[in-house]
Order: C-alpha cells, then structure tokens, then sequence
C-alpha cells in the first residue's frame, strides 16, 4: 500500500467502519474487504488481530499490518515481523523492518539499506524514513536529496523523516526548510515536526510561524505545535494568539489554553480582556505553574 508519509495514517473511518462499531464483526474480517486496507480500522484491532493481518495474502494488508505492529510496539509480532524480511514485496519488507527498528530490533537494517537503492522515490524514501533515526548518514543524505524534490509529497516525506533524526542540527534544518515550502501541507509538515521535536529552536521556528505566516492554517498548526510542546514557556505565546485576526486561531489558542492550565472556567468576552485577563493570570500563576495540574481560577 503506498501510503505517503506526508498524509496521515488515521484517515477518517468510513460507513462500513461504522457499522463495524455497532455489530461488532471481526476487524479482520471488515479490513480485508476491500482493496486497500482502511488504517483506522487496524490502529483499532486487537493486538491478535494485527498480527494475523501480517499472514495476510494481500501485500498491502501485510505492510500495513507491519507499520501499525511497530508503531503499536507490539512484541509479540516479532517472530511474524522478522519473517516478512524475506516477503516477496518489496514494500512488506520495508514496513516489516521499520517496525523491528521502533521494537529495538536492528534484524532489518540490510533491508532498508537495499531498499536506498530502490528506483521507487516511494520505497526510497520510506527505507530512508526509517534509518534516519539511526543516525545513518546514507539515509540522511538520501532524504536530504528529496527536500528539493518537485514533487511536494516526497519533499513533505522528506521534511518529516529527517525532522525526526536525533541530530538537531539535521533536524532543525530540514524542518526549517519544510516552514518555507509553497506547499501548505509540506510548511504543515514541518509545523507538526517541531511540535513533537521539543527544545528552545523549535519553540521559536513556532514563534515565527505564529507571528508572520499570512496562512491562518499554518498558524492554527503552530498553536496545536506549541500545546504539544507543553512546557510553560509556550503559554505567553499561546495568550498572544488569542489576538490573532483568525477566530480559528483565536479559538485554537483558548483551548489550548485550557488543556496546558487546567483553568475552569476560563474568560469570555472580546478577544482583547481574554487577552488581557489571561495575561493577569500569568504574571500570578507562572511562577508555580506545572503544566497539566490544576491551575486556580
């Protein structure tokens, strides 16, 4: 199944998921009956459930399998895992051995690095993905390659995986290119990356985004960045964006707001006494505020 890393695996379950819900019948038997394999569903499947999808005889219910086993860190997929390193699909064998990776199982490494040389961006890219968390300079640099890309879903893959490199300088850099992207989603990209990769450089490529981008999307993308940040520092600048000229981001912002603080119940009225009420709030609160605890009125 090709499914960019630029687009989201949770895509939105369908009326067949939902009728799913209420009678209940096997997910494996709901997942497998269509073409592709609805990734809603898997992410909602048992444990057992995942791993009999890996003995699947559709490739692309086998890779999925595999991505929702190592992003689920189900160990107990391991043995099935490590046997589809020699699927006859290309594709299977790249998800199978990201997966060994994010379950600290190196057994796959070779895998992807064969699959560097793939002539498909797809699978390139993806074995890539995977191995820039390892540090491999290899993958590093082919990932690097696609940030100039003319095509916005491989830059967008490319942003992503090296945003998640342990080495900030690879990282900060690769995202701070994704921000200046013509694509909205690949400068979306890019702003999710930060959110999840915490510290001062990330917080102030956020700041930038939230101050100067003219796209309100980007700056409610900044806003949720920032609450998954979750540190006290992003709180000054979540109260400024309650000014913001967009009532998407002004709205983001009070329940982002209210998430980090615990604050119940929070203002209302104008933007500008939220603004000003929260800001009062603050200069009380900030000097023992702990995200996530139950703050005082």
């Amino acid at each position: 199944m090709k499914v960019s890393i630029l687009v989201p695996l949770l895509v939105p379950i369908t009326i067949l998921a939902c009728l799913c819900v209420v009678a209940k019948p096997s997910i494996c038997s709901v997942v497998t009956s269509g073409p592709v394999p609805n990734m809603s569903i898997l992410f909602s499947a048992s444990p057992n459930e995942v791993i009999q999808m890996l003995s699947n005889e559709h490739a692309s219910y086998r890779s999925g399998a595999a991505m929702v086993a190592g992003s689920r860190k189900l160990g107990d997929a391991k043995p099935q895992l490590l046997h589809l390193l020699s699927d006859s699909d290309e594709d299977v064998r790249i998800s199978a051995a990201g997966a060994l990776l994010e379950l600290d199982d190196t057994s796959g490494v070779g895998v992807l690095n064969q699959s560097l040389l793939s002539e498909s961006d797809f699978k390139k890219l993806k074995a890539a993905g995977y191995l820039v968390t390892t540090g491999d300079n290899r993958a590093i640099e082919v990932a690097t390659g696609y940030l100039s890309s003319k095509n916005a879903s491989h830059r967008g893959t490319a942003v992503r995986a090296l945003g998640k490199s342990k080495d900030e300088a690879v990282a900060i850099s690769a995202l701070s290119a994704g921000l200046t992207d013509t694509e909205g989603q690949v400068r979306l990209t890019a702003i999710f990356g930060l959110g999840r990769r915490a510290g001062t450089q990330s917080i102030t490529l956020l700041r930038k985004v939230l101050t100067t981008f003219p796209d309100a999307s980007d700056r409610t993308a900044a806003v949720t960045a920032l609450r998954t940040q979750g540190t006290p520092e992003v709180i000054p600048l979540l109260i400024d964006a309650l000014e913001d000229e967009s009532e998407i981001v002004t709205t983001a912002s009070q329940i982002s707001l209210k998430r980090l603080t615990k604050r119940d119940p929070i203002p209302v009225g104008s933007a500008k006494s939220k603004a000003a009420d929260w800001r009062a709030w603050w200069a009380e609160h900030k000097q023992n505020f702990q995200v996530g605890v139950s703050s005082p009125k």
